[in-house]
């Protein structure tokens, strides 16, 4: 699930959580049912919250790591033996013609 949802989830629960909490101190005639009520919704606002800040940070890690992996699968550019002049492909360690090796970071 998407932290969309839970942030939904948590504006729907606090909504009802505060009328339900009136029509319940309107009821009763009474302050403590008002009371009761809003510090379970409070309660549960802040775990459904704090469920979605998490799965916020989760996802702005996963952007962060597919960005990395499409970064690395990228291809090389093309680079030129200094020995024998022949342009290789950019993920060829070797070149193709004298065998020179290529030096890398890594």
């Amino acid at each position: 699930m998407n932290s969309k949802f839970y942030k939904g989830l948590t504006l729907c629960i606090a909504v009802f959580g505060i009328i339900i909490g009136l029509l319940m101190a309107y009821e009763y005639k009474t302050i403590v049912a008002l009371i009761s009520v809003w510090t379970g919704t409070a309660f549960l606002c802040f775990i459904f919250g704090g469920i979605a800040k998490i799965l916020v940070y989760l996802e702005k890690l996963c952007i962060t790591g597919k960005e990395a992996d499409n970064e690395l699968k990228e291809p090389r550019a093309d680079w030129k033996c200094p020995v024998c002049s022949q342009i290789n492909k950019g993920n060829d360690r070797v070149c193709v013609k004298c065998h020179w090796k290529r030096l890398t970071k890594g």
